[in-house]
């Protein structure tokens, strides 16, 4: 469960406040370390009001394997290895709160298909939209 006390603000504009959580947040059942998290909540919106929802959505990234497996293998067309999603390495996680209805996320993370390759997925509140592979 994550509370306002476990983010630590770092960046602030018109538009947003960026925090960074104070200690390792699970992604993908991966353990990413603080400084590769980012969270950016509307200044409209005071950090109290979106912890709730926030720690809902870091529940659901931690555990998603199956939405992520299912939309991976998808775009492959072929079935993906038995361990595939334990052996994602999440590299970078940026969570952006616009209001407590619009929220999203972009993680890149490697993973064991395509080693040579790092993957990037927009997910819009629960449901991955697209994909984006770099190497």
């Amino acid at each position: 469960m994550i509370t306002a006390d476990l983010l630590q603000e770092f960046d602030e504009d018109d538009l947003f406040v960026g925090y960074n959580p104070v200690m390792p947040m699970k992604i993908f059942g991966y353990e990413l370390e603080p400084s590769e998290c980012e969270i950016y909540i509307s200044s409209k919106l005071h950090i109290t009001e979106i912890v709730p929802a926030l720690s809902q959505y870091f529940d659901w990234l931690a555990s998603c394997k199956e939405e992520v497996s299912e939309y991976f293998s998808s775009k492959l067309g072929e079935r993906l290895p038995e361990d595939w999603f334990e052996n994602i390495e999440v590299y970078s996680a940026e969570i952006t709160f616009t209001t407590l209805e619009d929220f999203c996320a972009v993680i890149s993370f490697g993973e064991s298909m395509l080693p040579d390759h790092v993957v990037e997925f927009t997910i819009d509140k629960f449901t991955i939209k697209s994909d984006l592979l770099m190497g």
